[in-house]
């Protein structure tokens, strides 16, 4: 840190003071700053493009990830609506990771 600092054109070694300095010129700057922006007419939705509808993104899936996150199934010989355990699953999920990612 800093021995003094310039307040306002003053030196300023006292820490407290130094603190209260810093305090103020933070608080104020926000509004200082926007004081001297100049004023538009333009949207900031004018520099951005045109949302696109109907647009989906698919992160491409390995087969590493598919085969790990069903490791981390719990193993039971109840069936869920595909009528596929999660322990038969797990068993087979190193053949059919490799037939089902998405690339």
């Amino acid at each position: 840190m800093p021995l003094s600092f310039s307040i306002n054109g003053q030196t300023v070694t006292n820490k407290l003071e130094a603190a209260g300095g810093l305090n103020d010129y933070f608080s104020k700057i926000g509004e200082i700053t926007s004081q001297n922006v100049p004023t538009t007419k333009r949207n900031f939705q004018d520099d951005m493009p045109n949302p696109v509808l109907h647009s989906m993104f698919l992160e491409p899936v390995i087969p590493s990830t598919i085969i790990e996150t069903t490791h981390k199934l719990k193993s039971k010989s109840s069936f869920g609506h595909d009528g596929i355990s999660s322990e038969i699953l797990k068993h087979s999920i190193n053949i059919i990771a490799y037939h089902s990612h998405y690339k």
